[in-house]
């Protein structure tokens, strides 16, 4: 109990999985969809974009 740490390693810290199935780190900016998690990275959005085959921009 009193070794262990507060904090985490980096390399102990929970991943999860992108529509891709790539690893993405807990706390990744994003959107969950049908498809699975989609980072919010450019590129992993065009990826999304092409999957789903059509182009769609909400505003609440």
């Amino acid at each position: 109990m009193f070794d262990e740490l507060l904090d985490p390693h980096d390399d102990e810290i929970p991943w999860g999985e992108d529509f891709e199935g790539e690893e993405v780190a807990q706390g990744t900016e994003g959107w969950d969809t049908d498809e699975g998690f989609v980072p919010d990275e450019k590129e992993k959005l065009k990826s999304y974009m092409e999957l789903v085959g059509h182009w769609a921009i909400a505003e609440d």
